[in-house]
């Protein structure tokens, strides 16, 4: 893989359509199969790999072609699998996606989507190069965030205020509301991206202390037990076992990081003169399929050292990953979880 440093950075937003179980290694504590977490704060987290995997997957489908097809286009993208021959690495990473606003039950307004000055510090960072004013709103918003962890900073005309001018966060936790404007812009820079989403996000945002959000999230968060059933028998085969899941409507962002020299890359080496011959034809396949679904162009050349060489743009990589706003994450779509939506913060810096 030829390639230089990451240089093209394309952050978003990721909505948890359904339940997201990206699951950690078994725990011996209540939970069975915790979700991942940072190390270091301990707020939940989808690690970037797992999402990369998942983009991976995504481009199995879009392309339609044979394994053996996919595995040529996998590795342009992605890096080659290891002790693969003719292969490097990836000229596409994915970072760890965190939280941004987690939608938590409330007394009032029904429910309410809940962030701290760590959250929005980390967003407004992520952020910054592509949309600055939403940066700077998010910078500002964390700040406004007073130490006492019983003070919401919300929006001036929010719906989580009760008659006591309290709100009652799950899991019967009050707060007392702080009203600032810099809650309503933020709010509605968020909706408009995030556009139509079944819970408003306007009047609903509430900035906690992050020792209040920490609690706060945890309780928000699914533990759904769960059985494997042995379908002959009609019995259970396996279980009960518990496991968590971020809850649907949980807002998490994310970014795309590309290595770009105008071009993305990809040396293939051959051994023999048949061998490169039946890649470039898989190539050609792959090729067709692009330019004819997405308007994608990459250039094809061949060595006389049996090399295969292949360039793709950086903005055509991001539009056939992005083409389609849906992504699956993991194993558990059959169950109703694992269905998420990409949402683009800012538009590509360079193509």
């Amino acid at each position: 893989m030829v390639g230089g440093p990451y240089q093209l950075e394309l952050p978003f937003l990721i909505m948890a359509e359904t339940p997201i179980h990206a699951g950690a290694a078994p725990a011996t504590q209540f939970v069975d199969i915790p979700i991942q977490r940072d190390v270091v704060t301990g707020f939940p987290l989808i690690k970037g790999s797992e999402l990369k995997g998942a983009f991976a997957q995504k481009l199995f489908y879009t392309l339609g072609v044979s394994e053996k097809n996919y595995d040529l286009a996998k590795s342009m993208v992605f890096g080659s699998s290891p002790g693969e021959r003719g292969g490097g690495a990836g000229s596409f990473n994915v970072l760890d996606a965190h939280i941004l606003l987690l939608p938590v039950p409330s007394l009032y307004g029904v429910h309410a989507f809940a962030t701290c000055p760590f959250m929005l510090n980390k967003f407004a960072k992520r952020v910054k190069g592509l949309a600055p004013k939403l940066a700077e709103v998010a910078n500002s918003l964390a700040s406004a965030q007073p130490a006492d962890g019983r003070v919401a900073v919300i929006e001036e005309n929010s719906e989580l205020v009760g008659k006591q001018e309290l709100l009652y966060l799950h899991p019967l936790v009050w707060f007392k509301p702080k009203r600032d404007e810099a809650v309503n812009d933020f709010a509605e820079r968020i909706q408009q991206l995030v556009k139509s989403t079944p819970l408003e996000v306007c009047k609903h945002v509430a900035v906690l202390s992050d020792d209040a959000a920490s609690y706060v999230l945890d309780h928000a968060l699914l533990v759904q037990p769960r059985v494997r059933l042995d379908y002959e028998k009609k019995s259970v085969k396996e279980g009960p076992w518990r496991e968590e899941a971020l809850p649907r409507h949980t807002i998490l962002n994310t970014s795309i990081f590309i290595a770009w020299e105008g071009r993305l890359r990809l040396e293939l080496s051959f051994k023999s003169e048949e061998e490169r011959s039946e890649a470039y034809k898989r190539l050609m396949e792959i090729y067709e399929r692009l330019t004819k679904a997405y308007s994608v162009n990459f250039d094809l050349s061949l060595s006389k050292d049996y090399k295969v060489k292949v360039a793709l743009k950086p903005s055509d990589v991001v539009q056939i990953l992005l083409s389609d706003k849906a992504l699956i994450l993991g194993g558990d779509f059959t169950v109703g979880r694992g269905l998420l939506r990409i949402v683009e913060v800012g538009g590509l810096a360079a193509s």
